[in-house]
This record gives structure tokens, C-alpha cells and sequence, in this order.
């Protein structure tokens, strides 16, 4: 479960770095700050979950780069608490909805480092019980 938390973040910071690289000095739908070295942050966390999640490394490396991660969105969070520019990371300054992105994926990180099967990449993980009973 800990690879496709990976890989489902890895989408949606991805996403977020690439569209706020053509979106710059405004905000992405008018609602997340979109300032260049943070895309940058968001593109680098990006690519370390997608290794996470379709690398076949053992349970322990998996959860500890969940675990820099996830400290890292919430060390970001904590931080735009403190100063909303993030010592100039973030000239047009952090909103409600940034905070509630670094929280989030902090947390989801964290819940991603406690779940079992962080051992097998996605496409080898076991079907659900429920999938099971459809064959």
C-alpha cells in the first residue's frame, strides 16, 4: 500500500511542478503559490516517490524515504507558518491551500511509512479479497 500512496503522490506533485512551471509569478487555479524553486521541490519529491513506487527496494528504504518526505512537506508548512515567503523560496508568498497541500502530503507520507506491503512495487502487490472472489 506504501508504493501506490508513492506513486499517487508522485503524480500530483509532478503535476503540480510541471503546470506551475508554465504558470509562473501567478497562482495555479488561483489558489496554490506556483514560485520556481518550489516546482522544482515539488519535481525532485516527484521523481524520489516514482522511484519509491516502481523501484523494488526493501520495506525499510521505502519507508524511510516516505518518512524525508513527508518531514520535508511539513518542515515546508512549518516553516510558511513562520514566514510566508520561505525565505524568498516563495516571493508571492504562501496561501491557506499551500499549507494544506504541505500538511497533507506530510501526513499521507507519514500514513504511507506505518501501512504494511511497503516491500513490492505496485504491479506486484496481491488483489483485494474482493477482486479475488470476481474470478
Amino acid at each position: 500500500m506504501s508504493k501506490a500512496i508513492a506513486a499517487m503522490l508522485a503524480i500530483l506533485l509532478g503535476t503540480h511542478g510541471l503546470l506551475g512551471l508554465f504558470i509562473e509569478g501567478d497562482k495555479l487555479i488561483g489558489l496554490f503559490n506556483v514560485d520556481i524553486l518550489l516546482d522544482l521541490i515539488y519535481l525532485g519529491s516527484a521523481l524520489a516517490l516514482a522511484i519509491i513506487a516502481n523501484e523494488n527496494i526493501n520495506g525499510k528504504l521505502t519507508r524511510i524515504g516516505l518518512f524525508l518526505l513527508g518531514g520535508l512537506h511539513f518542515v515546508l508548512g512549518a516553516y510558511g507558518l513562520l514566514d510566508r515567503h520561505l525565505l524568498f523560496l516563495a516571493p508571492t508568498g504562501l496561501e491557506l491551500f499551500d499549507f494544506l497541500l504541505y500538511f497533507s502530503i506530510a501526513g499521507v507520507c507519514f500514513l504511507g511509512v506505518i501501512l504494511p506491503d511497503a516491500e513490492k512495487p505496485i504491479w506486484q502487490l496481491e488483489p483485494s479479497v474482493s477482486q479475488q472472489r470476481g474470478k
